[in-house]
């Protein structure tokens, strides 16, 4: 199908109301009414409200239609990715923080954790020690025991 450019004010009310239709407004009135209505809706459009492209090819009116959802999906898409933006932001902000107390926490318990094994330690030390001082203590006692017994035995030996 051709298309061409015509003034408003030279379409009859057919005309009128098919490009009325075809914008989804509505279609009833005078012709004035009619032609009032679309110059409206050409300047709403951003388009020249004294002239209009009539005849569009389906393939034009499906551009038309393409081109505006494209427009329509990229403006949500970057609300979407601006969205996403902060939200990384705040995750971030907030992947530090428990990095953070993670690492202080890990810090404190590794200290903590230090004092007590030398504490043990040194608990163990004290308690081998006395352990091997009551154990010599033990031994010698006995060994000075046996000592005695011995030497009293010799003695009575060569006493006879």
């Amino acid at each position: 199908m051709a298309t061409k450019i015509v003034k408003v004010g030279d379409l009859g009310i057919k005309e009128l109301k098919e490009e009325l239709e075809e914008r989804g407004l509505e279609t009833s009135g005078r012709k004035a009414v009619l032609q009032e209505r679309l110059r409206k809706a050409l300047v709403d459009a951003g388009e020249d409200p004294d002239f209009i492209t009539v005849g569009l090819s389906e393939l034009e009116k499906l551009s038309k239609n393409l081109e505006e959802n494209l427009k329509s999906s990229f403006e949500e898409n970057s609300k979407n990715l601006e969205k996403l933006k902060s939200s990384l932001e705040i995750n971030s902000k907030n992947f530090e923080n428990f990095k953070s107390n993670l690492e202080e926490n890990l810090k404190s318990s590794f200290e903590e954790n230090s004092k007590n094994l030398e504490k043990f330690k040194s608990s163990l030390e004290e308690n081998l020690k006395s352990s091997l001082e009551e154990n010599l203590k033990s031994s010698l006692e006995e060994n000075s025991k046996n000592f005695e017994n011995f030497k009293s035995s010799l003695e009575n030996k060569f006493e006879k």
